[in-house]
């Protein structure tokens, strides 16, 4: 598979049940992205794609699974 290299992407977290957006970051040369956020309970994530321009010509909107973080 293809490196999504600097490319933005959106990380969302799950609000009493509505999809909210946190935060969005540039992808590095390795198609990672880091993001810092506070957690103080449990909390679904995910990141999402949106290509823009010449972009949505090669690649696809995309979302990640969902990831739960869980506050003990």
């Amino acid at each position: 598979a293809k490196k999504l290299t600097h490319k933005k992407v959106t990380l969302w977290k799950k609000v009493h049940g509505d999809w909210r957006k946190v935060d969005t970051d540039r992808t590095n040369t390795k198609g990672k992205a880091i993001f810092h956020t506070n957690v103080n309970k449990t909390t679904r994530y995910k990141l999402k794609y949106v290509p823009t321009g010449n972009a949505a010509e090669e690649y696809a909107t995309s979302t990640s699974a969902v990831v739960m973080v869980k506050v003990q």
